[in-house]
């Protein structure tokens, strides 16, 4: 009887934390712009991940759908599956609570390579540091702009290099009117001495001249 009781405690626990793990994810889903930018095309497929775990060991399953995140712990043999991911229990808490670099490449992801792109795009996004880095659009009305921060920089980008631009022509323009100035003014000097030699040239000549007559 007890053997019997402890399988069944541990199925209801597990039932138990994967609503509730389910219904935060769905809840942060819906609510975070980026995560939930970067999962529509999961979402619009529909995508079948099986996440498999150890230390301890175990397996779910985890779809996305329009309702949000779904979470199961068995499947029909013929069902197709997008993706799996494998790791320790600790490695995916890890990547989820602190979203360090060293996390995310100890998750193993298996599938076609288009959809597990963006599953790991979706892990880098879906974590509690970036979440809470962008938890003031949750009280936005702009609900529907998921452009990405380097997206709407771009325009302000392309203003400052061009302001750079212009300013550098500016410097340019100024070193070379500079540069004339300097030439014009180094030709004056030479046009005033060669105008003082003509005329001490020609008083010489005058003195001379005065003093040969006379």
């Amino acid at each position: 009887m007890p053997s019997q009781q402890a399988p069944q405690e541990r199925n209801l626990f597990q039932s138990f934390l994967l609503i509730l793990i389910e219904t935060l994810l769905t809840f942060l889903l819906k609510h975070d712009r980026m995560s939930r930018h970067h999962a529509q095309h999961l979402i619009q497929q529909r995508a079948l991940i099986c996440v498999k775990t150890h230390l301890p060991s175990d397996t779910f399953y985890v779809t996305f759908a329009p309702q949000g995140v779904l979470f199961d712990f068995e499947m029909a043999e013929n069902t197709k599956i997008d993706a799996t991911v494998t790791a320790s229990t600790l490695t995916l808490l890890r990547a989820f609570f602190t979203a360090k670099p060293i996390a995310f490449e100890k998750i193993s992801i298996k599938g076609e390579q288009q959809l597990s792109t963006e599953l790991r795009h979706l892990m880098e996004y879906f974590n509690l540091p970036q979440i809470a880095s962008d938890w003031r659009h949750w009280f936005s009305f702009e609900t529907n702009d998921v452009t990405p921060v380097s997206q709407r920089m771009k325009p302000l980008l392309r203003r400052i290099d061009e302001q750079r631009l212009q300013l550098s022509n500016m410097s340019i323009a100024t070193k070379q009117q500079a540069y004339e100035l300097k030439i014009m003014k180094k030709r004056y000097q030479m046009l005033l001495v060669a105008l003082g030699s003509v005329i001490i040239l020609l008083l010489a000549g005058l003195l001379y001249t005065w003093w040969y007559f006379n």
